[in-house]
């Protein structure tokens, strides 16, 4: 693993450890604590030991007061945001260029991310990085690259499972056909332009029983050493 991140909590504060194995480094984060010390001073000696058992040997420790730019806390309830944000900007490696001021955006920041990074499938990444344009947004001053029109449930959610999973079982088909001895007939539905095969997963949705499904078989041969040949077909 090339970073190991820990959340801690004391009674009312967040603070984060992050351990780096290929450099043996420990870092010890507190937006409170950004001149001198860390707040979670009892977890210390348990991450000190936690490191050396992940890989035995001398590790350096870093600290707030170490870190070029690292934001203090000065005042409000945010430690939480200051916790995820020196979370990805250690994993990044990335300059921190963002302070208290930002914490309003950056809550909002963090809904945005996680909806986009998380099945609604929008495009563009606006907001998989803090910058200008995501802080503009935020402002009202920028118009969102995704916006969802009133359209049926069954139009904006994502792919059924079987649908998502098909791509990569045919891959691995293809990948491995040493492993079959036969000819193996791909599903019928891939073949299918895009408005017969919303045809054929509204008519599954629909009814239960239909011939539709058999558009999602894999078909091939099996050789039994009985010397019998059967069909086989295998339902997703």
């Amino acid at each position: 693993m090339d970073i190991i991140v820990l959340p801690l909590w004391t009674p009312g504060h967040f603070q984060l450890c992050v351990l780096k194995p290929p450099k043996r480094e420990i870092v010890f984060l507190d937006p409170l604590y950004t001149k001198a010390g860390f707040g979670g001073q009892q977890y210390v000696s348990l991450l000190r030991s936690l490191a050396v058992k992940i890989i035995p040997g001398k590790w350096s420790e870093k600290k707030s007061f170490d870190m070029k730019g690292f934001p203090s806390q000065d005042y409000g309830v945010d430690c939480g945001i200051f916790m995820l944000m020196s979370a990805l900007y250690v994993a990044l490696d990335a300059p921190f260029d963002y302070t208290i001021s930002d914490m309003p955006y950056m809550r909002k920041w963090w809904c945005l991310l996680l909806m986009e990074n998380f099945d609604l499938r929008s495009s563009g990444k606006l907001f998989a990085h803090w910058r200008e344009e995501a802080k503009a947004v935020l402002e009202g001053q920028h118009v969102p690259i995704f916006r969802l029109r009133k359209r049926k449930f069954q139009e904006v959610s994502q792919e059924p499972a079987v649908v998502e999973d098909l791509r990569p079982a045919v891959q691995w088909v293809v990948q491995n056909k040493a492993l079959f001895r036969g000819h193996v007939t791909m599903p019928k539905y891939l073949s299918l332009n895009q408005g017969d095969q919303q045809r054929v997963l509204r008519d599954m949705s629909e009814e239960e029983d239909t011939g539709a499904r058999g558009l999602f078989f894999f078909v091939f041969h099996m050789c039994y050493e009985q010397g019998l040949r059967v069909s086989a077909m295998f339902d997703m």
